[in-house]
């Protein structure tokens, strides 16, 4: 606690100048929602929560993903 964090202690992918394409920043999206998926067990209720969304948009988010 108490410790600062650096632009060089931060991965590539957010420290660049440019914006990252829409597409590649799609694939982050899902890559972590299943990580968080797998974390929770499956248990949507406890992903949405742990990412921050309403459990209604990680269900649309995972149809989207699964549509896919």
């Amino acid at each position: 606690k108490g410790e600062i964090i650096y632009r060089e202690h931060l991965p590539e992918e957010l420290t660049r100048k440019e914006p990252l394409p829409i597409g590649e920043l799609r694939k982050m999206e899902e890559e972590i929602i299943r990580k968080t998926l797998t974390e929770t067990g499956g248990n949507k209720s406890k992903a949405a929560k742990l990412l921050g969304i309403s459990r209604t948009t990680l269900w649309r988010k995972i149809k989207k993903m699964e549509g896919k």
